[in-house]
């Protein structure tokens, strides 16, 4: 509705003030992972989610021997990627490390896809993964690493912090000698965390093992504080990385 005003003898219409568009959170258009065994892997391994969207925020995560390490993961159609962190494992795995990585605003044309290179002794494990979102910044968040507690201990995030909407993005890799095919974390799905990808095969499988790696979101509503807490089904440590996306 127009508002009249009497100015100075004048008669000035003035227009409502625009409403300010609804803040929501980032949505997940595709995720990929990639895990290689032991003594069967390549030079290179890589991720690719299946989205190939335009301005799209990518955010990946690589696991490997941190002597084998060479270099941020490479991005297709021009896009490079920003170390979020850097951790290295506990519980006699100390010589291995998981990395996070961000890209923002990310060029489109084909599927995104991130690619990891070894330095040396190609044939050793790797596991990558991608997260592509529809936009957003990366607002707050980090990395812990958490002691083995015994079987069927919660493990506990760092705090994210939030202004607003926002899509929660964590991580966990559990530091323990898995043995099982079975799932070695329990994430707590009935508070809305959804696990798109995982790998936690030990090196009783295949025979060669890979390097754990479980990836969740969660979309949170309100301006807060927030953690997210593992439950580790043996007795393992975790790395654990907790970031909150906003548009």
């Amino acid at each position: 509705m127009l508002q009249i005003i009497i100015m100075s003898g004048a008669i000035q219409r003035q227009l409502p003030a625009a409403t300010p568009p609804t803040q929501t959170a980032p949505s997940v258009l595709g995720s990929a992972l990639t895990a290689q065994k032991q003594t069967e892997g390549t030079a290179t391994y890589t991720a690719t989610p299946a989205s190939a969207a335009a301005g799209a925020t990518v955010l990946s995560w690589v696991g490997v021997r941190t002597a084998l390490f060479a270099g941020p993961p490479t991005g297709n159609n021009g896009n490079a990627h920003t170390e979020l962190f850097s951790q290295a494992y506990g519980n006699g795995f100390t010589d291995y490390s998981l990395r996070g990585y961000r890209c923002y605003s990310a060029a489109g044309g084909s599927n995104h896809s991130v690619t990891g290179s070894k330095s040396s002794a190609t044939d050793e494990e790797a596991t990558i993964a991608a997260l592509v979102l529809s936009g957003g910044t990366v607002v707050s968040g980090g990395v812990v690493r958490r002691v083995a507690n015994g079987a069927g201990a919660t493990l506990t995030s760092g705090i994210a912090t939030t202004t607003g909407p926002a899509l929660l993005v964590a991580s966990a890799s559990g530091d323990g000698n898995v043995n099982a095919t079975a799932p070695t974390q329990t994430w707590p799905t009935g508070d809305g965390w959804t696990v798109h990808r995982s790998v936690a095969f030990g090196s009783a499988d295949a025979p060669n093992g890979h390097i754990p790696l479980y990836i969740a979101t969660k979309e949170v509503a309100a301006a807060g504080d927030y953690t997210v807490g593992v439950q580790m089904t043996i007795n393992e440590g975790a790395t654990i990385s907790l970031h909150a996306v906003q548009i």
